[in-house]
């Protein structure tokens, strides 16, 4: 394998160096309470990488010195000025005399080695600090869905999922005298909605961080202090916590539909009372009277209607008849005065003046030829359309309209 591969892998996925160091501004609070409480302290950094933690620390004024076994990210720390030991951690632990750091680091090795050679290191990192000094770990979080079932798997030398408990109840063993462990660096989705079953896979720690001390007094005096640099920690929340706040959360809405259901089936049944009691009114004998009465008096009002037309109709009918039968009889009058006429003025051979005489007959004969269809037109639109007739005489507008196109007929 490429000697430089582990360097392009951590450059790949690991993130770029100022963003590794930005992310370890996490660390200020301890690095606070290392300044404040020991003199001169020092850290020992084991597998420190491209060495940006003791990067960090130089800056912060705390001398520091690496393990690494990678040549090329040794080599690559060797360039920021950062002192670093190459070679196996355990080996070099071994070499180091007892009581000699303030602080030891290790960040996302442990996850990279088998129980036996944990509990190796852990017991050499006790034998190597100081009575007051402080061990770091920190190791990806199983906790976390996501980074357990697919992405602690990215790195091929991960071999060795770390639980939190079960790392907290090594180093008592190995000697320290307490443990702690928060979960920090949550993830994407940490802020979303609660309600988000996604917040619950990516939304918690990434990251396990575990404090060890190797006496209760010094562990009694850093975790008193712990509001001095907790809030620096980007703690976050696990997996139980995601889900117990989305529970919650589904319990909430559960509620609010559980109460929109029962003001539903209240007002369902007041829907329903309030149909019943129209139907006991609709159904009462007042409203029925009340019904029948309108029904009479629409009834009747339609009759009369009815029979008010058709007396307007006859009585104009009659009179236009009459009309008629007058204007008919004084032209028959007419008719005969004009052939005496005619008859005079072809016994005397006035043959132009007869003309005369014929043609003013004919005109009288063509305009006596009255249209009399109007009652056949009433009784064809009856049978045509029935259900007009009701409409036709309860309407003057209709009325009026059917006068005006037998009049218009009539003229023709």
């Amino acid at each position: 394998m490429d000697k430089k591969y582990y360097l392009k892998f951590e450059n790949k996925f690991r993130g770029k160096r100022e963003q590794i160091l930005s992310r370890q501004s996490n660390y200020d609070g301890v690095i606070r309470y290392l300044l404040e409480n020991h003199q001169n302290p020092n850290v020992l950094d084991i597998g420190s990488g491209r060495g940006e933690w003791l990067q960090k620390c130089q800056r912060e004024g705390i001398k520091g010195k690496g393990i690494e076994i990678d040549s090329e990210m040794a080599s690559l720390s060797r360039k920021y000025n950062l002192d670093i030991l190459e070679g196996d951690a355990l080996e070099l632990l071994q070499q180091i005399e007892s009581k000699t750091y303030s602080l030891i680091t290790s960040f996302h090795l442990i996850e990279h080695i088998d129980y036996e050679k944990i509990k190796k290191i852990i017991y050499e990192c006790r034998r190597i600090l100081k009575d007051n000094g402080l061990l770091i770990l920190e190791t990806p979080s199983i906790d976390n869905l996501i980074i357990s079932s697919r992405q602690f798997y990215l790195d091929p030398t991960h071999i060795n999922p770390i639980n939190p408990d079960g790392i907290k109840f090594l180093l008592g063993q190995c000697g320290f005298a307490k443990a702690k462990y928060y979960f920090i660096n949550g993830g994407p989705l940490q802020n979303s909605n609660k309600f988000s079953l996604t917040r619950v896979f990516n939304g918690v720690a990434q990251d396990l961080l575990v404090f060890a001390l190797p006496t209760k007094g010094e562990a009694v005096r850093f975790f008193d202090s712990s509001k001095d640099w907790i809030k620096d920690l980007d703690i976050a929340l696990e997996t139980i916590q995601t889900s117990i706040q989305f529970d919650e959360s589904a319990r909430i809405i559960e509620n609010k539909l559980i109460d929109m259901e029962t003001i539903i089936k209240t007002q369902e049944s007041q829907i329903a009372d309030l149909i019943l009691r129209q139907n006991k009114i609709l159904n009462s004998f007042p409203v029925r009277l009340f019904k029948s009465i309108k029904n009479i008096y629409l009834t009747c009002k339609l009759l009369i209607s009815k029979a008010k037309y058709k007396i307007r109709s006859r009585s104009r009918t009659a009179i236009k008849k009459a009309i008629k039968n007058l204007l008919k009889l004084i032209a028959s009058f007419f008719l005969l005065f004009l052939r005496f006429i005619r008859a005079i003025f072809s016994k005397f051979r006035c043959f132009r003046m007869k003309k005369y005489v014929n043609d003013i007959i004919n005109l009288i004969n063509s305009k006596l030829k009255f249209n009399t269809n109007s009652k056949t037109l009433i009784e064809f639109q009856r049978g045509k359309n029935k259900k007009l007739i009701n409409h036709f005489y309860s309407s003057k507008g209709a009325q009026r309209i059917y006068n005006d196109i037998i009049r218009k007929k009539n003229d023709e």
